[in-house]
C-alpha cells in the first residue's frame, strides 16, 4: 500500500520547486520497496523533516545587531549536521549517486538561505530548482504559416537554484497570438557535492546563455569539495561570476577518509556568509548602465 506523506516524513510537507531534496526523498519513498534501502530512507526521511522545520523557524531579521550573519551562521549549522548525516557507507551503498540525494540538499539549503532575503525586498519573485529562460528562436513549417504566425521557441535549461521571475509573453501577427510562460533568472546557483573539469565547463555553458538571455543575471557556482586542476581552466576569464567551495577541501576518497576515521571537513560559515553577501548585494544594487557616463568617462 502506498505510503502518505505525513507516514514517510512524519509530517505533512508540500514540496514546490524550491524543496528539491525532500521531493527526491519523496520520489524515492514511493517508488522504492521494502528491505534496507527502504529502512534507511525512513530514516533519511525523519532527519530531514527535522532539518527542514528547524531551517523555517530561524529568526531572519537584519535589523539585530550582528545583521545577517547570525541568521546566515544558523542556517549553515543546521545544513552541516544534516548533510553530515548523509555521508555514511550504508547510504552510499543504498543510493545511486546519480539520484543526487547529497548535491540535491545542497539545492535545498539554498531556498533557507534566502528566502527570508528574497520576502524582505517585496515582490513575487520565484526560489527553487527551474527551467529558466536562455534564448528565443521562431520557425515555421512552409511559407504560408510563417506568414500567419512564425512559431516562437524559448530555449530554456534546467538550474538547480534560482531567484527568477515568472514571465507571461505574447507573440501577436494579425488575429493570430500564442501565448508562453517563462522564468527569467536573477540569481542563478549550480550546486555540486564536488567540482570537476566536466562540471566546470558544463557550468561555464550555461552561464554564457543565461547571461545571453538576461545580461544582468549572477551566476555562481557552490562546491562542497574541489576536484579540478585550477591552473589549467581559465577561471578567472570565466563567465561564472564566483565559485565557492564551502567545505575549503579537495576531493578526498570517501573510503580513504574513512579508512583512517577522519571527519568530513566543515561547511564554513565564511564561505557561506560571502555567497550570501554577494547575492544580497547584487539583488539591492542598481543594474542599469550609469547614466553620469559624460561627466565620470564610467559607462560600464
Amino acid at each position: 500500500m502506498r505510503k502518505s506523506n505525513a507516514q514517510i516524513f512524519g509530517t505533512h510537507f508540500e514540496f514546490p520547486s524550491a524543496y528539491p531534496h525532500g521531493a527526491n526523498i519523496l520520489k524515492k519513498a514511493v517508488d522504492g520497496g521494502d528491505g534496507k534501502g527502504s529502512r534507511l530512507l525512513r530514516v533519511v526521511a525523519r532527519r530531514y523533516a527535522a532539518w527542514r522545520l528547524a531551517a523555517n523557524v530561524v529568526p531572519s531579521s537584519a535589523e539585530k545587531s550582528d545583521g545577517w550573519r547570525g541568521f546566515v551562521d544558523r542556517q549553515t549549522q543546521l545544513f552541516g549536521e544534516y548533510r553530515n548525516t548523509l555521508d555514511t557507507p550504508e547510504i552510499d551503498q543504498a543510493f545511486d549517486s546519480r539520484g543526487a540525494l547529497q548535491p540535491s540538499a545542497l539545492e535545498e539549503f539554498c531556498t533557507y538561505l534566502f528566502l527570508p532575503l528574497v520576502s524582505s525586498l517585496g515582490g513575487s519573485a520565484e526560489l527553487g530548482k527551474r527551467e529558466v529562460f536562455h534564448g528565443l528562436y521562431f520557425s515555421a513549417p512552409d511559407f504560408r504559416q510563417f506568414i500567419d504566425l512564425p512559431r516562437p521557441h524559448y530555449q530554456a535549461a534546467s538550474v538547480d537554484f534560482v531567484i527568477s521571475r515568472k514571465i507571461t509573453s505574447r507573440f501577436t501577427a494579425g488575429t493570430r497570438h500564442q501565448d508562453d510562460e517563462i522564468f527569467v533568472p536573477a540569481v542563478a546557483v549550480e550546486c555540486k557535492t564536488y567540482l570537476d573539469r566536466p562540471r566546470w565547463f558544463a557550468s561555464e555553458i550555461l552561464a554564457e546563455n543565461l547571461k545571453r538571455g538576461f545580461p544582468f543575471c549572477r551566476q555562481f557556482l557552490l562546491a562542497e569539495f574541489l576536484k579540478l586542476e585550477t591552473g589549467k581552466v581559465n577561471i578567472v576569464g570565466s563567465r561564472v561570476d564566483h565559485v565557492y567551495v564551502l567545505r575549503r577541501s579537495e576531493n578526498i576518497d570517501r573510503k580513504a577518509r574513512r579508512a583512517k576515521s577522519r571527519p568530513l571537513p566543515p561547511i564554513h560559515p565564511d564561505a557561506v556568509f560571502s555567497f550570501f553577501t554577494d547575492v544580497m548585494t547584487h539583488l539591492t544594487t542598481p543594474w542599469e548602465p550609469l547614466k553620469s557616463w559624460r561627466e565620470t568617462g564610467v559607462l560600464k
